[in-house]
């Protein structure tokens, strides 16, 4: 269940940004790619929903199995002990409907059980939008000097706790005043690298520093008054 949640939710991010981006992927011929990689997560959500409903089949089965051999089972030994004067029939029958009702109620609690943890799954990606740290509240108690190079230290991101790590401890050394040309294939990260420079992206480990200076002491908005930037959809 995890796993199509995840896919559903990525499946739901490629087709709003292509979308979005459409007149772009169309100029730069990027249409075929967005188009394989959709139907990639399209595929990957088929098999994984067709092994969940499998697994589903089964556990039916064996819990349609186990509960009518618990029947046969109770109806036997009521039977044999009717025979021997040890249980009536009022008994039996008693003990029958308590089987039936414990059985019912179990199952209860299962689906209980099972709704609870899709609901811890919902509040927990609730919980990320509602604690967020307030931008407003990251005072700059440092200002920046006049050397301007940058430097990353094991950076690592992903996009979600769900999703695979985008950003595999990046390190890099920009001197002031040197250019320097990001090159990747589409997915790779050279946007949310770029994003977590400017300070729209909070990384999930490493640190960025400017001029020896750590941002995290000078807060986002210094940053951003001393970079510009021109976003893919601007």
């Amino acid at each position: 269940q995890l796993s199509t949640i995840a896919l559903k939710s990525r499946e739901q991010s490629v087709l709003i940004n292509t979308l979005k981006f459409i007149q772009t992927h169309k100029l730069y011929g990027g249409l075929h790619r967005i188009h394989n990689q959709y139907h990639g997560i399209i595929t990957d959500e088929a098999s994984v929903s067709a092994k969940s409903q499998i697994i589903t089949m089964i556990a039916t089965n064996i819990n349609q199995f186990i509960s009518g051999f618990r029947n046969i089972l109770v109806l036997f030994v009521a039977v044999l002990l009717a025979l021997n004067n040890e249980m009536t029939i009022g008994m039996i029958f008693a003990f029958t409907a308590y089987s039936v009702e414990f059985s019912r109620r179990s199952t209860i609690v299962i689906n209980l059980i099972y709704k609870i943890q899709l609901l811890k799954i919902q509040s927990s990606r609730l919980s990320e939008i509602v604690h967020a740290t307030d931008e407003s509240s990251l005072a700059s108690y440092f200002e920046l000097n006049e050397n301007y190079s940058l430097s990353a230290r094991g950076i690592y991101h992903q996009y979600d706790k769900l999703a695979p790590l985008v950003l595999v401890d990046i390190n890099i050394d920009i001197s002031e005043n040197e250019t320097v040309l990001l090159t990747g294939d589409s997915g790779s990260g050279k946007s949310t690298f770029i994003k977590i420079l400017l300070g729209i992206t909070e990384p999930v480990a490493g640190s960025l520093f400017i001029g020896g200076v750590n941002i995290k002491k000078t807060g986002k908005h210094a940053i951003r008054k001393i970079t510009s930037s021109v976003l893919q959809g601007d």
